[in-house]
């Protein structure tokens, strides 16, 4: 196998005012599950074994190809999906050897697993990916209540859960575990249960999303039909709120809307994105941001197969951003920190002042009560952070 420094704790990660964006955040779509879930519309297809070994030659040869493209260090390695975690420890392997060998790496880059709880039920599973060097787990939880686990189309269960939460407690991994609320029909109690219950086995990171109904997935269309409950706005913000406050009690740092972490332990790789740093997404439906243009793998696992080996380039789509798209989503992705933006790194990688662009928008949000400043830091206020989406579209 090969070999990754095992070295699983991270020194805190203070903020600066001008972004390093000399380094690099790689992404890998495994896009295969055991089964898909009712809420999610990310690209993934069932696990069929022959399909899993075309589609991991396929993604060396694109990492191999791609590797000259990419000249900065890598700090993270993140592997999403769909379920990584179904893959064999030699197919993960495989994929970080080429890695090693066409990448930069920076010393001690986290390499981050997507875990479903259902594939995470020895210490032999855990003890294969520390080998590997993967120092970072991001364990699909959701739920600790089986009526939720099924109704989101979950494939573990409660026990599951909690069995694959011992090892992890018991080990010194650097563990995420994702929480879902705002569920239809569910109370601000019921996830705040489940949280009280996840801070048993105190992680080192808790992210809790609140559940996106995307068009055309079953649960969306179970709600449109009038077949679920909907949960009112006074509900899911006062679940919010509890969230906040018993994860503060527990010493956790909530830096980003929907990510809590204990200090120093902040996920390194989704920071690339809302620090605005580029990165470089592999296998179908993969995206990447180089700063200046933004590139999509095709979502069709069918056509990133296709002409291979022969081709080693795979179907995508190139988007060239301009100034004010660029503005506008370093504006959207930097104000999902609770540190919010900074007038000098703002100023540095545009070469203009942010008052000169927003003077007018940042003035009627803080007339509003949505942002607030502190020296060159501009913020969401609390209130902000309900209602985020309203401060975002003020700078589309």
């Amino acid at each position: 196998m090969s070999k990754f420094p095992r070295k699983l704790l991270w020194p805190c990660w203070s903020a600066v005012a001008v972004i390093d964006r000399n380094q690099l955040a790689l992404y890998l779509h495994v896009p295969f599950c055991w089964q898909k879930c009712s809420y999610c519309d990310f690209y993934s297809r069932p696990a069929e074994p022959k399909i899993v070994r075309l589609y991991l030659n396929r993604l060396a040869e694109e990492l191999k190809f791609r590797g000259p493209d990419w000249q900065k260090p890598v700090t993270s390695i993140y592997f999403g999906g769909g379920t990584p975690s179904l893959l064999s420890p030699a197919a993960l392997d495989k994929i970080l050897q080429v890695i090693r060998d066409n990448y930069r790496l920076a010393p001690n880059p986290e390499i981050t697993l997507e875990v479903n709880p259902g594939d995470l039920q020895s210490q032999t599973v855990l003890d294969n990916w520390q080998e590997l060097g993967i120092n970072r787990i991001s364990l699909g939880v959701q739920s600790l209540q089986q009526v939720e686990l099924k109704l989101l189309g979950r494939s573990h269960s409660v026990s599951q859960a909690r069995r694959s939460l011992a090892f992890l407690a018991k080990s010194e991994y650097n563990y995420n575990v994702d929480l879902i609320s705002a569920l239809p029909g569910q109370q601000a109690e019921d996830h705040l249960q489940n949280l009280v219950e996840i801070l048993q086995y105190r992680p080192r990171h808790i992210s809790c999303y609140n559940l996106q109904l995307e068009p055309g997935t079953p649960l969306a269309e179970r709600m449109k039909q009038g077949l679920l409950p909907e949960i009112s706005e006074e509900e899911d913000a006062r679940g919010y709120q509890q969230t906040r406050q018993q994860l503060k009690k527990q010493n956790y740092q909530h830096y980003e809307i929907s990510n809590f972490a204990l200090p120093g332990f902040k996920c390194r790789h989704n920071l690339a994105y809302w620090e605005f740093r580029p990165y470089a997404g592999f296998g179908p439906a993969a995206c990447s941001f180089n700063l200046r243009e933004r590139r999509k793998n095709q979502a069709s696992l069918r056509d990133y197969l296709a002409d291979s080996p022969r081709n080693p380039e795979v179907p995508h789509e190139i988007s060239r951003l301009d100034q004010q798209d660029l503005k506008a989503e370093y504006l959207f992705m930097g104000f999902r920190l609770l540190q919010g933006i900074d007038r000098r790194d703002f100023r540095s990688f545009f070469q203009q002042s942010l008052a000169d662009c927003y003077s007018r928008e940042i003035a009627g949000l803080k007339e509003e009560g949505l942002l607030a400043e502190s020296g060159d830091k501009i913020y969401l206020t609390g209130r902000g952070l309900l209602l985020a989406n309203h401060v975002f579209q003020a700078f589309l």
